[in-house]
């Protein structure tokens, strides 16, 4: 059966609003937690363990395998979320979620991700080079970039430019998303480890982090998989079924 309040979506409304965005995503989230936060551990886990390891190496390998932790976390991040893409679209559709299932259809578009990611990634960089705000403009028109390339079959060059297209007249509100997540992300992040360390040493440190970067990740890519979908229901009155055809 079709989740009911992804049908009565489409039906009653065509708007996007920032608490029913956060109540879906929740919703999603605590039901299936297991399942995406082993999806996002196994993006996290090297960059959580570089980055601690490296904080111990010496000062002339340190750069290096933070760079690296940099690297491999950007190409990951957007896989983990077109896996878990998957698993909350079949959840909206009344559908069980399986893990197996999830992995296989994310990882069918991971060339096209790796390029989009390339860009975005790029595109962010130079615009943050260019005194900040550019690369947050940029960072907020390309927020659904990633469920466009899986579900929409988009080119990365498509994929940007569509996401630009669906979140025009939505990006204040898509910014206080990014903010939300971020903020508590960081905070979560910086004291947590510390905790960690205090009761296991780096180990307990690494591990403490290991579960809260992997949440973090879950949640922000349900965020964004949530986001996408209201965005087209605002936009182009789509229901789920209807956005989901995709995958049958």
């Amino acid at each position: 059966m079709v989740d009911t309040a992804a049908t009565d979506d489409a039906l009653s409304h065509r708007e996007f609003r920032i608490g029913q965005v956060l109540s879906r995503a929740f919703n999603i989230f605590f039901k299936h937690i297991t399942t995406f936060s082993l999806i996002a551990t196994g993006v996290v886990l090297p960059f959580v363990l570089l980055g601690a390891l490296g904080s111990e190496a010496p000062p002339d390998q340190r750069g290096v395998m933070t760079l690296m932790a940099f690297v491999l976390y950007l190409f990951l991040a957007p896989l983990a979320t077109a896996v878990i893409l998957y698993g909350a679209f079949q959840h909206m559709r009344g559908h069980p979620v399986q893990l197996g299932e999830s992995v296989s259809r994310g990882l069918a578009r991971f060339l096209p991700l790796l390029g989009l990611m390339f860009l975005q990634t790029l595109g962010i960089l130079l615009g943050s080079i260019l005194l900040i705000i550019p690369g947050l403009i940029l960072m907020v028109m390309w927020y659904v970039a990633v469920p466009v390339c899986v579900v929409e079959r988009t080119g990365p060059v498509e994929s940007l430019s569509r996401s630009q297209e669906l979140t025009k007249g939505f990006r204040w509100k898509l910014f206080g998303l990014y903010l939300l997540v971020l903020i508590i992300g960081a905070v979560g992040g910086s004291i947590l480890p510390v905790v960690g360390e205090a009761l296991a040493g780096l180990w307990g440190q690494i591990a403490v982090q290991l579960v809260w970067q992997g949440l973090a990740q879950a949640f922000g890519s349900v965020l964004i998989v949530v986001a996408y979908y209201y965005l087209r229901v605002a936009k182009e009155g789509m229901d789920i079924e209807g956005i989901a055809a995709v995958f049958d």
